[in-house]
């Protein structure tokens, strides 16, 4: 498989892991972060967060891999 083609698969997989904008507020308060500690972790602004929370935009590329790697973080820890 062409890295083209394993990178669109990737990219797939994640948009289809990404919980509901409900859900990743609830991850983050359920582990007693802010959105500026998501943010920081991630490499995004704090608006950039809340957005993805309240379902009006949603990450993209290398961005939604970190936002997703943090979600199961605080995912695990609630």
């Amino acid at each position: 498989m062409s890295k083209t083609a394993e990178r669109l698969r990737s990219r797939i997989r994640a948009r289809h892991a990404l919980p509901p904008p409900e859900q990743r507020a609830a991850l983050r308060k359920g582990a007693g972060l802010t959105l500026q500690e998501v943010a920081s972790a991630v490499g995004v602004t704090r608006g950039a967060v809340w957005h993805w929370e309240q379902g009006s935009r949603e990450p993209r590329g290398d961005l939604l891999n970190r936002y997703l790697l943090a979600l199961n973080v605080m995912d695990e820890s609630a």
